[in-house]
C-alpha cells in the first residue's frame, strides 16, 4: 500500500471498528450464549470460552500450498507442505472482530492507549496495519495475536483464560514499555 491508502484504510478500519464489536454480539448471542460484551477482562475470558469450540479448521487446496512453497525458502518447505489445515472462513472473521473486541477492551482500561499505524520500515511485518500502542515503542497488532492465539487453543482448548492473560501482559507492556 501506498501511504495515502494505508491512511485510508486506517481510518476505514476505525470507522467499522463499533459495527464490527456490534457485529460479534449478535454472533454470539444467536449461537445461544449470554456473553456480554462490555468491555470489561471478565468477558475476555467468557467471550474465549465461547470461541474455542468454534474454531474449525479446513484443508488447504493443493494451489494454496503451492502458492506457499513459492514463498519460502528451502528449509521450510517440509513444514509448509505438513500443514495442510488453515481456518474457516468463519473462523478468520471471528479471529478479525475478536482482535477488535480485545483492543477496544485495552483501550478502555486505560486513556494512554490509541490506534496507530506505521509505514516505516517497509519489511516490519505490521507496517501499514492498524496497530495498539501506548506510551513507549511496544505496537500490538490484535488480529495478529488473536489469531496466534487461536491455533494455541487447538492444543490447549481447555485454557479459557488465555485471552484475558494476554490483556494483562500486553496492558502490562504497552503502558510500562
Amino acid at each position: 500500500m501506498s501511504k495515502t491508502e494505508a491512511k485510508e484504510y486506517y481510518e476505514w478500519f476505525l470507522s467499522i471498528i463499533p459495527q464490527r464489536i456490534e457485529l460479534l454480539q449478535e454472533y454470539v448471542e444467536l449461537s445461544g450464549s449470554h456473553v456480554q460484551l462490555d468491555f470489561s477482562q471478565d468477558s475476555l475470558i467468557s467471550l474465549w470460552e465461547w470461541f474455542i469450540p468454534r474454531i474449525e479448521q479446513k484443508k488447504k487446496t493443493i494451489e494454496e500450498i503451492k502458492e506457499e512453497l513459492d514463498l519460502v525458502p528451502d528449509w521450510m518447505r517440509p513444514e509448509v507442505e505438513q500443514n495442510v489445515l488453515k481456518f474457516s472462513r468463519d473462523t478468520e472473521t471471528q479471529i478479525i472482530d475478536i482482535g477488535i473486541y480485545f483492543s477496544s477492551v485495552l483501550i478502555h482500561s486505560s486513556n494512554k492507549l490509541k490506534w496507530v499505524v506505521i509505514n516505516k520500515p517497509r519489511n516490519h511485518v505490521d507496517v501499514n496495519q492498524p496497530l495498539l500502542a501506548g506510551t513507549g515503542k511496544i505496537r500490538l497488532n490484535p488480529i495478529r495475536v488473536v489469531d496466534v492465539c487461536t491455533a494455541r487453543a487447538l492444543n490447549d482448548v481447555g485454557n479459557i483464560n488465555m485471552l484475558s492473560d494476554l490483556y494483562v501482559w500486553w496492558r502490562e507492556k504497552l503502558l510500562n514499555h
